[in-house]
């Protein structure tokens, strides 16, 4: 499922571009691809949690329901230079490779890492700084869940630069 905002704006409308593209990567209905998230406290940590409607959020992390899910922070730090503005993004990544590729034998991590990296080369519009595989992907969210098979986390680092309106 494909969550978008509706008439995004601003950065999110980078994001919503990106996340789109990515969907149609994962060539499936069971995984959730959400825009840009927020980090909310919960039970005394931060959670990553999409605004769903009328005050309510839900949390993005860990559905074993689903074959997996993937969403954006944003570092909450915008600078400006000339016209453009620069925020840093995080792209987090959560999956069920069995799920995701049933036929392949082994574990295709690194095949996976390799094809997003590729999609986010293609977006001008993202500087990709870093990418981060394994368990340090949950790292910020104190959450402590290893990275075992079936199981690949992968978190893309970077910035977005664009305009202020779109």
């Amino acid at each position: 499922m494909l969550l978008l905002r509706e008439n995004p704006k601003g950065l999110d409308v980078l994001i919503q571009k990106l996340q789109t593209k990515l969907y149609s990567y994962f060539k499936s209905e069971s995984i959730k691809g959400y825009g840009r998230v927020y980090l909310n406290e919960k039970n005394g940590r931060e959670v990553p949690q999409y605004y769903a409607e009328n005050g309510e959020y839900k949390d993005v992390l860990f559905d074993d329901r689903l074959t997996g899910s993937f969403f954006f922070l944003e570092d909450g730090l915008t600078k400006k230079s000339s016209s453009r503005l620069t925020t840093p993004v995080s792209l987090i990544i959560l999956l069920n490779l069995d799920d995701l590729t049933p036929d392949f034998k082994g574990r295709n991590d690194e095949e996976v890492k390799t094809d997003i990296y590729a999609i986010i080369e293609q977006c001008k519009y993202f500087d990709l700084t870093q990418i981060i595989k394994g368990k340090d992907v949950l790292k910020q969210f104190k959450v402590s869940k290893n990275e075992i098979h079936p199981h690949c986390y992968l978190r893309f680092n970077g910035t977005m630069k664009y305009q202020g309106i779109y």
